[in-house]
């Protein structure tokens, strides 16, 4: 039979062991916790600096628009200004390859429904058309607010930019979704469809992405 020692030395290893398994399992949990939330502010910095970029280049975008509708309206070619061709050139490639970058964050970082790689394949076909139209020294004749083109430009911004704040909540892609993302999203088959939106009739109100 077990001395009253021995009974309190068991006692005291119980309590021991039990103390250290629930420290265990509360820096498992804890850690758990931890991680999980320092992915979500990491997701949720992904998200905010993706949707901030693509808000500033879009607004680029509108900036250079309307500097080479003046340059052109106004005969600056001809003139002494300090702006030229060149220089609208080079700011629109410049705004361009912002939105290739933000485009490949998109696709490598979030879960992306084949209707946000179609949008987003889509718009970056549209984004480029202000650099065609520069240089080969064209309006871009988006000259009333329901133009087909315009309207489909801004429908598919609103589109991107709702999406963009509800990316926070999507799961990484794996590797290879991430470059079947890209490669659609950078595709010349959209070239077609947006060609297509100049001529196409537009509807009053008309918002849906086809």
């Amino acid at each position: 039979m077990a001395s009253e020692l021995e009974i309190e030395i068991i006692k005291f290893f119980l309590t021991l062991t039990t103390s250290i398994i629930i420290l265990f399992l509360t820096w498992v949990v804890g850690q758990a916790i931890s991680s999980k939330w320092a992915l979500r502010q990491k997701r949720k910095e992904l998200q905010l600096t993706a949707a901030n970029t693509f808000d500033r280049l879009y607004g680029e975008f509108f900036k250079i628009w309307k500097l080479w509708r003046f340059y052109k309206k106004e005969g600056l070619e001809s003139s002494d200004s300090n702006i030229s061709q060149w220089d609208l050139l080079a700011m629109t490639c410049d705004a361009e390859a912002g939105m290739e970058g933000i485009l490949i964050k998109i696709a490598s970082e979030f879960k992306l429904s084949d209707k946000d790689i179609k949008t987003l394949g889509r718009f970056r076909q549209a984004y480029q058309t202000l650099r065609e139209t520069i240089r080969e020294n064209e309006p871009l004749e988006w000259n009333h607010p329901y133009h087909p083109q315009y309207w489909k430009f801004k429908t598919m911004g609103v589109y991107i930019a709702t999406m963009l704040s509800g990316l926070q909540k999507s799961k990484e892609p794996t590797k290879e979704e991430a470059i079947f993302n890209l490669r659609r999203i950078t595709s010349t088959e959209w070239k077609g469809w947006w060609l297509k939106q100049a001529d196409k009739p537009l509807k009053e109100f008309e918002f849906h992405i086809d």
